[in-house]
């Protein structure tokens, strides 16, 4: 397991254990309902960032209803940070989604 700790301003700014590995999905995150539509920029097992198509989150709180990643599964998750269109999540893992997180890995780092 990797620690990394990126620093600003002496505050931590993002603290990970899981190495991420890029990846392009298309993705629907769901907010008081309205799906908002964006690609995955890189996965690990224990979140992952996105790029909206168009919009930003910066305003809309913690709470994505429902992560929607096209090719991987359905997620709970909790938003972590937003930039503009950009955002990362941890994901709210049960036995299901934690397996698909881990295929979909499994192929990425054997190619």
């Amino acid at each position: 397991m990797v620690f990394l700790e990126v620093t600003l301003n002496n505050r931590v700014m993002i603290r990970r254990a899981d190495t991420r590995f890029d990846a392009e999905n298309s993705c629907t995150a769901y907010f008081n309902g309205h799906p908002m539509h964006g690609r995955l920029i890189d996965l690990s097992q224990g979140g992952a960032s996105f790029r909206l198509n168009f919009g930003s989150l910066d305003n809309l709180g913690n709470q994505i209803e429902t992560l929607i990643i096209d090719g991987i599964g359905r997620f709970s998750t909790e938003k972590r940070w937003s930039a503009g269109e950009r955002f990362g999540v941890r994901f709210i893992h049960d036995d299901e989604t934690a397996a698909a997180v881990r295929d979909f890995l499994k192929d990425r780092r054997s190619s």
